[in-house]
């Protein structure tokens, strides 16, 4: 069991480094530049000394200024790994029984607004405004139905081992607090999915159990059908 939540975990860090120095580029130019640098199909970190095989100028993206997995030691703070902390001492403070309201105070205590982002800071501002869940998930908030939830998801997998409808329970009670319908299962999939390969070694069966917990006929699902 401490062997899967570390690899989880480890495996959360090194997926968001992987990430993070490409962030918000666009598919037309991040495959040139992979292919120019002979890490098409990706298969490495793209690290600072790729800089020096291209000319960055012909590229909108601004590569300089990034962190590569080459010039630090260790993975730089990121929203995505920072709610796994985040809901552990959620649990701890407020045990498993939370509610979205326990959530959206801890929000409040613990990050200031600049570490939310998109539906999560207008959440954010929302409680600050004296919204509550669920309609802080609501008011002025275009972003609600986006993946900001799902990263929210994997603390729930790691301490629901073997029981998926329990971890997409708790991530029901997570989402709501920012999120709406396909903003909600996208969390209770992920959520599920990693509570399920605790026991399950099957991927496709993982994947099963875990669209077993949300609506059927929603359009995340639909997604999830063609992705798989």
């Amino acid at each position: 069991m401490e062997e899967k939540i570390h690899g989880a975990w480890m495996g959360r860090i090194c997926g968001c480094l992987l990430g993070k120095t490409v962030e918000g580029i666009r598919t037309d130019e991040l495959i040139p530049f992979l292919k120019e640098t002979g890490n098409y199909p990706m298969h490495r970190y793209i690290l600072f000394s790729d800089l020096d095989k291209v000319d960055t100028n012909k590229y909108k993206y601004v590569f300089h200024g990034r962190c590569f997995a080459d010039t630090i030691d260790g993975m730089p703070v990121d929203d995505d790994t920072n709610y796994t902390v985040l809901y552990q001492e959620i649990i701890q403070k407020y045990g498993r029984d939370f509610t979205p309201f326990d959530v959206s105070r801890a929000w409040l205590s613990f990050q200031p607004k600049d570490a939310y982002c998109t539906a999560e800071r207008v959440a954010f501002c929302n409680f600050v405004k004296g919204y509550e869940p669920p309609e802080s998930a609501v008011y002025k908030n275009p972003y609600r139905e986006w993946i900001g939830a799902q990263i929210r998801a994997d603390y729930f997998g790691y301490i629901n081992p073997g029981k998926p409808e329990l971890a997409a329970e708790m991530a029901w009670r997570d989402a709501r607090i920012s999120h709406v319908k396909n903003g909600i299962y996208g969390e209770m999939f992920f959520a599920a999915m990693i509570a399920a390969a605790f026991t399950e070694k099957d991927v496709e069966k993982c994947f099963d159990i875990a669209m077993a917990t949300i609506p059927a006929n929603c359009r995340f699902a639909e997604e999830m059908k063609w992705a798989k």
